[in-house]
């Protein structure tokens, strides 16, 4: 992601500050869609992208946790992705690179929804606390209550176990 180094602000002072909110939000970069074929999903919030130049890449999705395949849940987050993006066109916003080399982005459908957000509104993720840090994170906990309101998805379950403590009482 290129710096956005030629950023003009308002000369307003509160639209100026507003401009620079926004800017720290998005780290001052302008984050580009990169267009590719979901060749593979692996679990709910991992798939596998065919980008346009022949390169493999192994997408996490940015701020949001599905369960794992073997937890209550996990298998339907998996078909839910599958039927959403299994070998459609998509297009990549790379956020980051965990540590296990993965590309972590939010993944555009050719419709214009946005996958991370599906998975949210629809009961089969979680916003994922420790890893949404932007402006787009408070949507999708409004997203992520209703689904819990309306109890569809995992939100079935009384008490669902976040992935995250799932996964300290079930290492690998």
């Amino acid at each position: 992601m290129a710096r956005n180094s030629h950023v003009r602000l308002p000369k307003n002072p509160f639209n100026k500050l507003i401009a620079f909110v926004i800017l720290s939000l998005c780290g001052g970069t302008v984050a580009a869609f990169l267009p590719g074929r979901v060749i593979s999903v692996a679990d709910g919030d991992t798939i596998v992208v065919l980008a346009s130049n022949g390169e493999r890449q192994k997408i996490r999705l940015y701020g949001v946790d599905c369960p794992e395949s073997e937890q209550a849940g996990g298998k339907a987050a998996a078909r839910f992705t599958s039927s959403l993006v299994l070998f459609a066109n998509v297009k990549v916003q790379k956020m980051d690179t965990d540590r296990y080399d993965r590309t972590v982005a939010i993944v555009a459908l050719d419709d214009g929804r946005i996958l991370n957000e599906e998975l949210v509104e629809n009961g089969h993720a979680w916003v994922y606390p420790a890893y949404c840090n932007t402006a787009r994170c408070a949507y999708w906990q409004t997203l992520e209550a209703k689904a819990k309101a309306d109890r569809i998805g995992l939100w079935r379950d009384k008490r669902p176990m976040p992935p995250w403590q799932w996964r300290r009482y079930h290492p690998r």
